[in-house]
């Protein structure tokens, strides 16, 4: 059990590292774009989410 709760905290902080950079990179490209996606209920910025812990995840599969 020890060994999965790590391995489920690995994945999340690597998902958070992806989101944020990813985003940032974003902003700094298009920032109207991003805040026209952002202006409704965020589901671009769960749909990014989903994609970088997905990243994240096959990320950590393959180095393992």
């Amino acid at each position: 059990m020890h060994r999965s709760k790590n391995s489920f905290l690995e994945w999340l902080v690597y998902s958070l590292i992806f989101f944020f950079l990813y985003d940032i990179i974003w902003i700094l490209v298009d920032l109207p774009d991003f805040l026209q996606s952002i202006s409704g209920l965020y589901p671009e910025l769960l749909v990014d989410f989903a994609l970088c812990g997905l990243f994240s995840l096959s990320s950590l599969y393959l180095n393992r």
